[in-house]
């Protein structure tokens, strides 16, 4: 439920980095990159702290550019719960 709570929020027509559980779920979007690729490029980053298949980032290394995200002026969190987080570039 969370996925598809936090999914609603991201426009069709925005460019989206997921991490690789997630790329299925958006794959539709012109403009998907799987996390960490082009974080910074898009207009959301959405992520499933849930699972450990963080693959191509090992997990510490996955956790290190979320801080990343967070320090960033670049990027507000509009959707946090249950390790499902979202955010949007702000413009």
């Amino acid at each position: 439920p969370d996925i598809i709570k936090a999914m609603a929020l991201i426009p069709h027509n925005a460019s989206v980095t997921a991490d690789n559980t997630l790329v299925p779920r958006v794959a539709s979007r012109a403009q998907i990159y799987e996390f960490p690729i082009n974080w910074s490029k898009s207009d959301y980053i959405f992520l499933n702290m849930n699972c450990f298949r963080t693959s191509p980032l090992e997990y510490p290394a996955y956790l290190q550019e979320i801080a990343k995200i967070k320090k960033t002026n670049e990027f507000e969190l509009i959707y946090d719960q249950n390790k499902v987080l979202l955010f949007r570039k702000k413009y």
